[in-house]
Formats: C-alpha cells, sequence, structure tokens
C-alpha cells in the first residue's frame, strides 16, 4: 500500500499491509513562518519516513495579542476576526503550501487548538482569577474563540484541501477543573470546534492532552465524536487497546511516550535495536488483545521538540515493515 492509502484505511478500522506511523515534531527556530515552514513540513515528510503529516501551529501562540489581557474586562474587547486574523491567514497559507506540494502522496491534517487552549496562553494563574472575577467574561472569549477555530478547522479542508484536522483538547485534568467546572467552562466551546471539523471531514483525530503530566478523566472526552483518537497513554494509564475498546472501538493513534515536548523512555535511546524492539512490541500487544492491528495508527502522546533527531523515526519504519 502507498502511504495514503495506508493511512486512510487505518483510519477506517480497515485492513492494511502494516500499521500506518506519524509523528509530530515542532518546528526548529527560523523555520516556523511563512515558507520556510511549508518547507521544513515538506522535509520532515521526505526524512522522517511517516505515513502522514499534521501541520503544526508553530509561529503563533494565539490568534489574539496575549499582552492586551490583564484585567478580566479585558477580554470582552475580543472580537472573532476570521478571515482577517493574521494567525488564521498564516494557517491557511502554510496549509495549502504543504497540500500543493504533497497533493496525493500523504493524508494531511491541521492542528486545531480548542478554545481552552488558546485562553491559556495568558497564563493559568491569571485565566483562573479572571474566571473568578467575570465568569461571563471569559465566556465571551472562549465563544470568540470557538467561533475563529471553527472557521479555521472548516476552511483549511473546504479552500487547502487538507483531509482533517486534528483538535488539540484541554481542561480535563483531575485538578484543573471539577466535572461541573468542565461542563461549563470547556466542553461547549470544545464541541463548536469540533463539529465544524466533522462537518467538513470524517478523519477528525482528538487529542487529548496530558499536559505538565497531569492524568485526565477521560470520561470527559469519552463521547467526543472524531474518527480517531490520541491520549497520553503513560499519564492516563491507559494502552492502546484498552483505549480502543473505551473509545467506542474508535481508531487509535499512538504508542510511544512523549510529554509536551519533552522525550521519555524508549524515543531518547540512542540504541536502534531498542526503538525497533519497542515498536514490534507495541504492535504485538495491540495484535494479541485485539486480534488484529486493524485501526492501529502507531505515533506518540503529543508533539516532539524541534531538537529530536527525525532520522531515529526511520527505526520506527523499518520495524514496522519487517
Amino acid at each position: 500500500m502507498d502511504a495514503r492509502t495506508r493511512t486512510l484505511q487505518a483510519l477506517y478500522s480497515k485492513p492494511t499491509d502494516r500499521p500506518p506511523m506519524s509523528f509530530w515534531q515542532h518546528m526548529p527556530a527560523g523555520a516556523n513562518l511563512g515558507s520556510a515552514c511549508t518547507a521544513e513540513h515538506v522535509r520532515f515528510f521526505s526524512e522522517s519516513g511517516v505515513d502522514f503529516i499534521k501541520v503544526m501551529s508553530d509561529g503563533f501562540r494565539a490568534p489574539f495579542d496575549t499582552d492586551s489581557i490583564k484585567l478580566a474586562s479585558d477580554w470582552l474587547n475580543l472580537r472573532p476576526l476570521l478571515g482577517a486574523n493574521t494567525y488564521t491567514v498564516e494557517m491557511l497559507a502554510r496549509t495549502r503550501g504543504i497540500v500543493d506540494a504533497l497533493r496525493g502522496e500523504t493524508v494531511i491534517h491541521i492542528n486545531i487548538f480548542a478554545p481552552l487552549t488558546l485562553i491559556r496562553r495568558v497564563g493559568d494563574a491569571r485565566l483562573a482569577e479572571h474566571i473568578a472575577q467575570n465568569p461571563s467574561a471569559v465566556h465571551h472569549a472562549l465563544a470568540v474563540l470557538a467561533e475563529e477555530q471553527a472557521y479555521l478547522a472548516e476552511r483549511a479542508v473546504t479552500e487547502t484541501g487538507a483531509d482533517g484536522c486534528v483538535v488539540c483538547f484541554q481542561g480535563a485534568e483531575l485538578n484543573r477543573f471539577t466535572r461541573e467546572g468542565f461542563l461549563e467552562f470547556v466542553q461547549p466551546y470544545d464541541m463548536r470546534v469540533l463539529d465544524a471539523a466533522n462537518r467538513v471531514s470524517e478523519l477528525t483525530i482528538a487529542h487529548f492532552c496530558g499536559w505538565d503530566e497531569w492524568k485526565n478523566r477521560l470520561a470527559d472526552w469519552r463521547s467526543y465524536p472524531a474518527r480517531a483518537v490520541n491520549w497520553a497513554i503513560y499519564v492516563d494509564g491507559m494502552d492502546l487497546p484498552r483505549g480502543r475498546a473505551y473509545f467506542g472501538n474508535k481508531a487509535v493513534f499512538g504508542g510511544f511516550d512523549n510529554r509536551c515536548g519533552h522525550i521519555k523512555g524508549v524515543l531518547s535511546a540512542d540504541d536502534k535495536r531498542v526503538v525497533m524492539e519497542e515498536t514490534k512490541r507495541i504492535v504485538g500487544d495491540y495484535r494479541e488483545a485485539t486480534g488484529s492491528t486493524d485501526g492501529l495508527l502507531i505515533g506518540a502522546d503529543c508533539s516532539l521538540p524541534s531538537t529530536f533527531d527525525r532520522r531515529r523515526l526511520l527505526w520506527v519504519r523499518e520495524a514496522l515493515e519487517m
């Protein structure tokens, strides 16, 4: 199978010649904006051996000026800019360039941050203070950010030719919100973005972030509609086979330990044999537990740092092809 066919088959939980693989890597300094960023994504695809790629959001913190938010009432000044937002314009141009360069070779997803992730750019302590002081202002900001990200998700697929979105979620950490807080400040805005992504593509991947290595209430995300799911299996203590059953037999993506840009475990090993053996173990355990490798996509819990030697990923691919 070619990379695109293999990935599509796996996302639909159909048989493949081998599980497809993909890892996400932050772009190095000097290659996180403009044509240099587009070129670096294409270079990553060719050098890493991955079967599909995600367009990273590097180069921007948020689709609003985080420095302008000092008081809780400042959130009320936020207005949706949509097609006039520099963040959105750059992300669409980046995605269009990557699609044009790799058209037909692979499946291309765009990274879409959920509203809570973006609003947290002002700092967790400040956000918590603003929620306590003026919750309606925070709700206003979350609604604006949901509209912005829904617009980006839809345009990325309908205008640039991306295959789908990787929608990245936070907020279910045990020590961040109560269940009631999650239902008030997180889920409604998550769903506005996720619904937009699903309207334009059947290939949405939901990424449930293990931010700061805080354990999540996975039950909060269990009903989120997506074609495939990726979660922090080493933080949340749920491996791929159990996760496949837990999330309703959706395709599952992951296997390697890597937490918010911090390499852990096997991927940090200099020994090719160790990386290859871990790859075989992940696939073997999944096959033994489920009876096949249907619905399995190999990757990591989160994005790799820009300094990671991507040639190591070729060791993963070599093991998958044995």
